[in-house]
């Protein structure tokens, strides 16, 4: 998430324990920055044992937890959110012959089959197959084929909460342990100081651990 600090914009880091809740740490970076996100986390998975890393869909967490040897679970909530608004926009610009494309992409992502990944792959190859000349139709059928080609180079990612016990399906308890934190930073104009944000944090009831 990002706010102000020293009055300017910061992008902070949290990590927290999906298991218990409880915040780990915080930290300033940028989360576009996959080298410091990597460096980060390297000391929290060798002194915690962590095996997984639920993250949003960002690549750069992607790049940053394979870098720590860690597997990924992308969350769900993020992931159905933009999915869905990607297929809504790419809807009206694609004629009759390929709504049932976009309702299948949907139906797989709603649906987690166990063949998603080959499903995906397949649509993949079907709209690359029947590309016409280049209008708005046709950047609109490249854009919905590299969606088909995201999801399933990134299945397991996707759906490592169905084969793995215990790994929750999104990242929303990190969520909750912004949420308080944000709402009371609503009346503020930012933080003089890192000590005073932790401090926030803190006294939102997001202790750390």
């Amino acid at each position: 998430f990002y706010t102000r600090l020293k009055g300017k914009p910061q992008g902070i880091l949290l990590a927290v324990d999906l298991g218990t809740g409880q915040t780990i740490t915080l930290a300033q970076i940028e989360e576009s920055n996959a080298q410091a996100v990597a460096e980060w986390l390297q000391p929290l998975v060798d002194q915690l044992g962590v095996e997984v890393i639920v993250t949003d869909d960002l690549a750069s967490l992607g790049v940053a937890v394979e870098q720590v040897n860690c597997k990924r679970q992308i969350c769900r909530f993020h992931a159905l959110r933009w999915i869905g608004r990607t297929l809504r926009e790419l809807r009206p610009q694609l004629d009759e012959d390929w709504q049932e494309s976009l309702d299948e992409v949907q139906r797989i992502v709603h649906d987690m089959p166990p063949d998603g990944q080959r499903l995906l792959y397949m649509l993949w190859q079907r709209i690359g197959e029947r590309r016409g000349p280049r209008n708005k139709q046709s950047t609109a059928l490249y854009k919905l084929r590299q969606l088909a080609l995201r999801l399933s180079e990134h299945w397991e990612e996707y759906a490592l909460f169905q084969n793995e016990p215990g790994v929750p399906a999104t990242n929303n308890g990190t969520e909750q342990a912004i949420l308080p934190w944000r709402l009371r930073s609503r009346t503020t104009r930012g933080f003089k100081s890192w000590a005073g944000l932790e401090a926030a944090f803190v006294l939102c009831g997001s202790a750390f651990a």
